[in-house]
């Protein structure tokens, strides 16, 4: 019989493994408390203003959305200090790597990211037929150095988080800049700013770096904000490059409410910011509990832990991610990002975190 022929560009992408759902855990364990620490959401949610402003939308919802996204972008430049032609929406960043995947990559042609990082570079840059360039991390550091070698003639596009997941690490803004410097203004840098609201006092300034013609900047409600499951990222950058990936996109990527929610809560920095400080006081207490236990933890600068095993008692052959589940706490195994017996822990709320020491303490007694 035959069968439909797949690109083979298609047929060689990696199938992405989602982490566990709370929901069919809490029904296989037959337990009501399970705990989901394993997607880097916030638990602090949306802004109650947000919440409100949702309701009074549901009576609009046949209705198509602004496919320009003129409101949100409109506020976005003005929040940064830019044009509106400078700003683009995506669902999610995700959206945005795509995009831009799609608008400057094509088979022969090569992208450069550190390995691990976001499994999304590798994944759009192989959907286009493209070359992906994985240059290890060091002490789950970026590579800067390295990565700039490794851009070549066929180079394109260089992907870079930062702080970079899964590893939770970052490098400084002068070393960004530099290395943005190094590189040829042919080849466009994407630079991910996901956990931006973490760490915005140690990032590049904005401006600098989006009055070059290469550099995109992306950012997205998803973390700090709490709209992850409203799927609402943007990208800034010269206004040219900003087109390019707006003649790729979805004609309706973003929905309205979608938008309208990060309108609102791009206005009340008051919640983003607790949730910001909350994080930070919980991270450290998580991260100083499972060093005591022996764990290998690397320092974080985002909303989540790396976690390796530790290198004797208890703690150093117990699979993290099949132990906890059984306890009714789901974190996300690393395998799939090329570390084996490594586990990326988010972190919760004060009771949540206190729900997963009480397993570890548990598992390790």
């Amino acid at each position: 019989m035959d069968h439909p022929i797949v690109r083979e560009a298609a047929r060689q992408l990696p199938l992405y493994e989602p982490g566990r759902n709370a929901e069919l855990v809490a029904r296989q364990l037959g337990r009501s408390d399970v705990v989901k620490l394993a997607s880097n959401e916030s638990p602090y949610g949306a802004s109650p203003r947000v919440r409100e402003a949702l309701a009074e939308m549901l009576s609009g919802v046949h209705l198509y959305p602004d496919a320009g996204g003129t409101a949100l972008r409109a506020a976005l430049a003005e929040y940064h200090g830019v044009d509106s032609a400078c700003v683009t929406l995506g669902n999610g960043s995700v959206e945005l790597i795509e995009n831009t995947a799609k608008a400057f990559l094509e088979p022969g042609l090569e992208a450069v990211m550190a390995l691990p990082s976001f499994l999304k570079f590798r994944i759009a840059t192989r959907l286009m037929g493209a070359r992906a360039i994985e240059v290890p991390t060091v002490e789950d550091r970026v590579d800067l150095a390295a990565m700039a070698a490794a851009v070549g003639e066929q180079t394109r596009v260089v992907f870079i988080a930062n702080p970079d997941n899964p590893t939770g690490q970052m490098v400084s803004a002068d070393a960004i800049m530099g290395f943005i410097d190094s590189l040829p203004t042919s080849v466009v840098v994407y630079f991910d700013q996901a956990y931006f609201e973490y760490v915005s006092d140690q990032e590049p300034p904005l401006l600098p770096l989006i009055e070059r013609p290469n550099v995109v900047v992306a950012r997205t409600f998803s973390k700090a904000y709490g709209l992850a499951g409203l799927r609402i990222g943007y990208a800034l950058g010269n206004p040219e490059l900003i087109a390019s990936l707006g003649r790729v996109r979805e004609h309706f990527n973003t929905s309205s409410l979608a938008q309208r929610a990060a309108l609102v809560a791009l206005a009340d920095e008051e919640h983003m910011r607790h949730a910001v400080a909350e994080n930070q006081r919980e991270r450290e207490r998580v991260f100083s509990a499972l060093s005591a236990h022996g764990l290998i933890v690397t320092p974080s600068f985002t909303n989540f832990l790396l976690v390796r095993p530790a290198v004797q008692g208890p703690l150093a052959s117990a699979h993290l991610d099949e132990a906890l589940t059984r306890r009714g706490v789901i974190i996300r195994p690393m395998g799939f990002y090329g570390l084996a017996g490594a586990v990326r822990i988010s972190i919760g709320s004060r009771a949540e975190n206190d729900r997963l020491l009480a397993a570890i303490a548990e598992i390790a007694s």
